[in-house]
């Protein structure tokens, strides 16, 4: 796209755009510029929902080499995620406290199915003291964690190298012949 008038009234997020064909060397330099510094365009694109562009970067990209850069950009979505779980009783604490070590990070999962917090996770709140402090005092743990907002359990997530290459490696695929959307 080329810009015909810039700004177009006092809204500065409003522009008029001419699409550009680019034939032959022109579209070849542009492609070879997209995949090296095209990452802010990709995901701009995907954000505003401009599928024709997308998909066009695709097809002139490396699907892997642009999934890299969609993780970069989107690091937030899957890394470094809170979520948080409720602690219904002294049973749940204290298999809380059997999976955590002593950096308040699961050394295996706690709970399992869908209630799942996976290994790795690391506790925000409340303080690893304070949930073997609640635990140390018996039945009386749940109420010692409710004064203190404590029956909710907050948790910082990572998501494993396994399922980070599973996802590039979906996107990969799909961008081989055709892109809908991006896998988000």
């Amino acid at each position: 796209y080329s810009i015909v008038q810039y700004p177009t009234s006092d809204d500065l997020k409003e522009a008029i755009l001419r699409r550009k064909y680019l034939e032959g060397p022109r579209r070849h330099t542009a492609a070879r510029l997209l995949r090296f510094s095209g990452e802010t365009l990709l995901c701009k694109a995907a954000k505003a929902e401009q599928w024709e562009l997308v998909d066009w970067l695709v097809e002139q990209g490396d699907a892997a080499e642009l999934a890299e850069q969609l993780h970069t950009e989107f690091l937030d979505v899957w890394d470094n995620t809170e979520r948080c779980a409720c602690l219904h009783s002294h049973e749940d604490l204290a298999q809380l406290c059997a999976c955590l070590d002593n950096d308040a990070v699961l050394s295996r999962p706690w709970r399992y199915g869908p209630l799942i917090v996976p290994s790795g996770a690391k506790v925000l709140w409340p303080k690893l003291d304070a949930l073997r402090d609640a635990l140390a005092l018996g039945p009386l743990s749940m109420e010692a964690l409710r004064q203190i907002g404590g029956a909710k359990v907050t948790f910082r997530t990572r998501q494993d190298s396994e399922a980070k290459g599973v996802w590039q490696a979906d996107l990969a695929a799909v961008g081989e012949s055709c892109f809908a959307c991006p896998l988000l």
